[in-house]
């Protein structure tokens, strides 16, 4: 009988320095954070009054979350909809299972995001490289950059955050269904581009257009590329699937949501980052920000590993631990032409005066500040830092010619990396000004969220009355009913009567039914109308979205389940099958 292997040493000691180089830098992130008062920055505090309507839409019974029940005087303001399903739904949970403090919440939720970033491109470099001073690196250089410090500390972009933190995860995923065979393998890059696309939809847009270009220019025509295409295809399928649910409503409701009302192009913020902003060693804030301490800079360990992939690039790789094979060599070299082509198009898209913004769809206007595509920069830079020094690291193993030589370079180089990471993450931490202790309290009593009114509908002009009706307008019933409450009303009425409910209308995405039976609704300005006969009725409303998507979703969610149960359950079938030994 074939012995199991035993477990490696080397492999354990790469996972365990991985994952604790990644926990202190995530650490770090959130060192202004570890104060008992919640620390004044940007939208910090309205995503924290979302975490508590999270939570109280869980409790409710919502999921998946769709509405805020107390935002706008509760008329059901489908906020989750439209905007972080997924951080607002992690939070919320642990927020319900772990007390009733938001920002502890958060910051369990933050540090979660920040260890699947750092762990999934550690992972990926590591697979490219097979060097782990290299894929250390690319952990460090991606936790510690400026744009990721300045998103979280100034901006309070948190949603942002954390789907930067998915990047890499999206991309590692999307990586191993392409090369490695096994259907289990779509499902899991289907469900990791799901949990972006529930994130934030900048993020999402832009990265599926990077990382479809990256991705297919490795799909030439060549034996084993229709399995590859295959088995991305069907990612993409489960993908589209599982998410369809969320976007659909979105793309339905566009042409009427506040929001795109003025939507404009994006080339006016090209202002905020000029080159002295962009190449800046340490913080510096554009001349034209509103925000204080708004550090846009690229970060000089990103343009350090830029740099080092263009040097090992041009001189190609010597012979060495990390290029043994031809094969990986042509592998690495590919990757570096690709990254450093992906890299130089965000950076133009960031800086550039020059508006090319007319050729390009009016979707990609909804990034509104170019500067986000930073993260972009972010994540190929810190790849591009792995293989350049895993290339540069070979190279000179090569020219001086000392067994070992090379592996201590690239040690060397790793501590240094790791060390100016730390004093960049210091280098931006912001002032310490924070709520008093035990503020989490006054959001628990009064959540307040940010944006409110985007993704409300412009307001509709209502049929006239047909002769002898009455109308209730909705003051009557929202006097009657208390915020957050399921919206359910009871009216009793002499005649026919059209009543205005104090519910935020959404066509054919609200299930309105009367004593129980399902009834049409109209609009009156940007409420929900029922005409009722005479009589009493209990008027019940929720938002349900699409209901084709919402079916769609399900079979995609079951479908997905499927796959992964299939290949969970493979050994212990086989188990069960081989034959007791004599």
């Amino acid at each position: 009988m074939k012995r199991p292997r035993p477990l490696r040493l080397p492999s354990l000691l790469r996972s365990t320095a991985a994952i604790a180089l990644t926990a202190l830098l995530s650490l770090g992130v959130l060192a202004p954070y570890f104060h008992d008062g919640i620390y004044q920055n940007g939208d910090l505090w309205n995503f924290l009054g979302g975490v508590v309507e999270a939570r109280n839409a869980l409790a409710e019974g919502q999921f998946p979350l769709r509405v805020a029940p107390n935002q706008l005087d509760g008329r059901q303001y489908p906020v989750f909809q439209f905007y972080a399903n997924l951080p607002y739904t992690v939070a919320g949970f642990i927020m319900g299972e772990e007390g009733r403090n938001p920002y502890s919440a958060w910051k369990w939720t933050m540090f979660a995001a920040l260890m699947i970033g750092g762990l999934s491109i550690g992972r990926l470099a590591w697979r490219w490289t097979r060097s782990q001073p290299a894929a250390l690196s690319a952990i460090a250089v991606f936790l510690s950059a400026p744009y990721l410090m300045t998103n979280l500390n100034d901006r309070g972009a948190v949603a942002e955050v954390f789907a930067i933190s998915l990047l890499p995860a999206a991309l590692l995923a999307t990586w191993t269904c392409m090369v490695r065979r096994g259907l289990w393998r779509s499902a899991v890059c289907a469900i990791a581009w799901t949990a972006l696309g529930l994130t934030h939809n900048i993020t999402y847009l832009y990265g599926a257009t990077f990382i479809s270009v990256f991705i297919l220019s490795f799909c030439w025509p060549r034996r084993r590329v229709l399995p590859r295409l295959g088995r991305l295809a069907l990612a993409g399928l489960l993908h589209a699937l599982m998410l369809v649910w969320y976007v659909a409503p979105q793309f339905a409701l566009m042409p009427q949501l506040a929001i795109a009302a003025d939507l404009a192009s994006p080339a006016w913020s090209a202002e905020l980052v000029p080159l002295a902003v962009l190449l800046w060693p340490i913080c510096r804030t554009p001349a034209i920000s509103t925000i204080p301490r708004l550090g846009l800079q690229i970060g000089w360990l990103v343009l350090a590993g830029v740099a080092c992939a263009f040097i090992a690039w041009t001189n190609a790789f010597g012979r060495g631990r990390f290029s043994d094979h031809a094969p990986r060599r042509r592998l690495q070299r590919g990757l570096q032409v690709r990254l450093l082509v992906l890299w130089a198009v965000a950076i133009f898209i960031v800086w550039t005066p020059v508006d090319f913004w007319p050729f390009v769809p009016k979707l990609f206007y909804f990034v509104q500040f170019t500067y986000r595509l930073l993260g972009f920069v972010l994540l190929f830079g810190a790849l591009l830092a792995a293989l350049g020094l895993a290339g540069i690291a070979a190279r000179s193993a090569s020219a001086v010619r000392r067994p070992g030589f090379g592996r201590r370079f690239g040690w060397i180089a790793c501590l240094v990396v790791i060390a100016a990471a730390a004093l960049t993450q210091f280098a931006y931490y912001p002032p310490g000004l924070y709520h008093p202790r035990g503020s989490h309290r006054w959001i628990n009593d009064r959540p307040i969220m940010g944006g409110l009114g985007d993704y409300v509908l412009r307001p509709q002009v209502e049929p006239p009355l047909p002769a002898g009706w009455q109308r209730v307008p909705a003051e009557t019933f929202a006097a009657t009913r208390p915020p957050g409450a399921l919206p359910v009303f009871r009216a009793e009425v002499t005649s026919p009567t059209r009543i205005v409910l104090p519910v935020l209308w959404y066509p054919n995405m609200l299930r309105v039914t009367v004593n129980g039976r399902p009834s049409p609704y109209g609009a009156s300005g940007t409420h929900v109308t029922v005409d009722l006969p005479p009589g009493r009725h209990r008027v019940a409303v929720r938002f349900d979205g699409l209901d084709w998507a919402n079916n769609a979703s399900t079979a995609g969610a079951a479908l997905t389940l499927a796959i992964l149960g299939w290949k969970i359950g493979t050994p212990l079938r086989g188990r069960r099958r081989r034959p007791r030994a004599a």
